[in-house]
């Protein structure tokens, strides 16, 4: 996966079914072109965000029954506004 965030090179890389050992190793591999990055590892929850540029907000929406986790975050561009992925 780190191979191909590097070769891809997205400014944002949205990630499902990322448990605790894949996201140590990303973020030991990806730091200098992803500095930031968030993830939701609670149970029920294994998804993580990569990002070139900081983002205002972070967080993360658990699964219920009958929606799925998600994580989030929320950038605020000044040529585009608001913007959460």
């Amino acid at each position: 996966m780190a191979a191909f965030l590097l070769r891809e090179d997205p400014d944002i890389a949205v990630l499902q079914e990322v448990g605790a050992r894949q996201l140590l190793a990303l973020r030991a591999l990806l730091p200098n072109r992803y500095p930031h990055n968030h993830a939701c590892l609670a149970p029920g929850c294994a998804a993580a965000i990569f990002a070139k540029h900081p983002w205002a907000a972070a967080g993360q929406d658990y699964s219920t029954r009958d929606v799925p986790e998600t994580v989030w975050v929320q950038f605020d561009d000044p040529d585009i506004g608001r913007v959460r992925v």
